[in-house]
């Protein structure tokens, strides 16, 4: 009987060591998973802010692009009345040349 209390002691000990170890690596395990948790939280946050910032940089990307353009036709509309104004003015010499050459033959 001595031998069998022997080794329900040696069982109760053992018994309560892995307990105690499971407890601990439980602990372990909830305090790794919350920081984890914390970090996928952390980087969520840090993506979404990157991703906000880029979305208001295409944002003033595109309007300055639409800037540029409008600029751009302005210019463009701007040359095509000054040619337009200077091939009236070359036309209206030609034609008054023209005319002093037909009354010069005459």
């Amino acid at each position: 009987v001595d031998d069998l209390t022997k080794k329900v002691i040696q069982l109760t000990k053992v018994i309560v060591h892995l307990h105690t170890c499971c407890e601990n690596i439980e602990a372990r395990t909830l305090t790794r998973r919350t920081s984890g948790e914390d970090e996928v939280r952390r980087i969520g946050a840090v993506a979404a802010g990157l991703v906000e910032a880029q979305r208001l940089a295409r944002g003033e990307a595109l309007k300055y692009r639409h800037k540029i353009l409008d600029d751009r036709r302005e210019q463009q509309r701007s040359s095509e009345e000054e040619s337009l104004e200077a091939l009236r003015m070359l036309r209206q010499d030609l034609d008054t040349f023209q005319a002093m050459e037909t009354k010069k033959q005459e």
